[in-house]
């Protein structure tokens, strides 16, 4: 078919380019393929050279990925000059870890080679991000895609006794410290009272299938607890002065009534226990200080409640 609309060979190229790596997506992912590896990088390289042109002729117009006829039939750029066009930067690593996959592509072709997919797909999966990114940023209007493909790590059936012409080795292609080889994921995982909203429950425990149990965190007591008892009533009156207040009216004996009523003590957000000597002793944070006084300033019966009695001897 002879297509002389740029803007109609430019959605050919991108509908093409798609169907492409989706196909290299959906055989790495099939464990009962024994040609994984193979056809993931014979698929996923024609969707980059398809994706790659398609973004030339738009820049730069058709011209951009002729060459000279040859016999009298017309030729396009191969995907490595291509690849030199867009991604000019020595160092770019999108380019970086194409290059990779297009060697393995070459050896495929020309060698029987073992499979070795699980050692192989996390550079596979950053091939995959890396093509998905540049069709969306290139071609807003023309990628449908919400969320990129990923890559399964099931390997199947690894046994294969057919003979080598070539085994691959990890390191031959991706280095285990290089960007790209493996993708960066994060997960979170959050705990929370509803049900409804969980993915899965679990207990507190020790023992048990599917228990948890928490791991306390170490703290610098001297920035999250830096407050002593006595120089804890003293930021709060001086706070108390600051906002114009009597400071007469909160003293030690104030705030001992205020640890005990609100559990300050068995709250390590407010207070900080130190049970190396015989006798503990108690830190305070910058909450605690801060609630006190807002409680002081804003709730008058809390005021009233545990504002100093003795007023001569307050401190």
């Amino acid at each position: 078919m002879q297509v002389n609309d740029s803007t109609q060979l430019i959605q050919i190229l991108i509908e093409k380019s798609k169907e492409a790596a989706y196909l290299a997506v959906e055989i790495m992912n099939k464990p009962t393929i024994h040609y994984r590896t193979e056809g993931f990088c014979f698929f996923i390289c024609n969707a980059w050279e398809l994706l790659l042109k398609a973004f030339l002729i738009k820049d730069k117009g058709l011209s951009s990925i002729e060459l000279p006829s040859r016999d009298g039939k017309p030729r396009t750029k191969s995907l490595s000059e291509c690849m030199n066009d867009v991604f000019t930067s020595v160092d770019n690593p999108v380019k970086a870890n194409l290059e990779i996959i297009v060697r393995m592509r070459n050896r495929a072709t020309h060698l029987v080679a073992a499979s070795d997919d699980a050692k192989y797909a996390p550079g596979f999966q950053i091939c995959v991000g890396n093509y998905f990114a540049f069709l969306k940023k290139s071609f807003p209007s023309l990628s449908t895609i919400e969320m990129t493909p990923f890559i399964s790590m099931a390997v199947g059936d690894a046994s294969n006794s057919s003979p080598l012409l070539f085994n691959p080795r990890l390191e031959d292609f991706f280095a285990s410290d290089d960007s790209c080889y493996a993708p960066l994921l994060l997960g979170k995982l959050f705990i929370t009272r509803k049900e409804s909203e969980a993915d899965f429950t679990a207990k507190i425990s020790k023992e048990g299938e599917r228990n948890i149990a928490l791991v306390g965190v170490p703290k610098d007591i001297e920035v999250t607890h830096p407050y002593t008892q006595t120089t804890a009533v003293k930021k709060i009156k001086e706070m108390l002065v600051a906002n114009g207040m009597d400071s007469s009216l909160f003293n030690k004996y104030s705030f001992g009534r205020i640890k005990k009523e609100l559990g300050f003590e068995s709250n390590q957000k407010y207070c900080y226990k130190d049970t190396h000597f015989r006798q503990p002793n108690f830190f305070y944070s910058q909450e605690t200080i801060d609630l006190i006084v807002s409680r002081f300033l804003e709730d008058e019966a809390f005021r009233t409640k545990f504002q100093a009695k003795n007023i001569k001897n307050s401190g």
